[in-house]
């Protein structure tokens, strides 16, 4: 298993890639501030997000509040 981190509820990927399984297939999607947005409102894309194998992080925003809230860094290493 990957290292994840809760941030607002989802399961984001926060580890090596080297630790991800390349032998089988994985849903991955992205998590931005508009992914966020439009889960709020959207409750089968909300379902739809949590239940996706990987989830990364598509852009700075939410890493950069979680950063400052947590004093935790989201780090993602190849």
């Amino acid at each position: 298993m990957y290292s994840i981190v809760d941030v607002l509820g989802y399961k984001i990927f926060s580890g090596h890639l080297s630790d991800i399984d390349l032998t089988k297939k994985h849903l991955l999607n992205t998590f931005s501030p508009n992914s966020y947005g439009i889960s709020l409102s959207d409750k089968e894309f909300s379902t739809a997000l949590k239940n996706t194998d990987i989830l990364v992080l598509d852009g700075m925003g939410i890493a950069i509040g979680y950063n400052l809230f947590y004093i935790r860094k989201i780090i993602i290493r190849s």
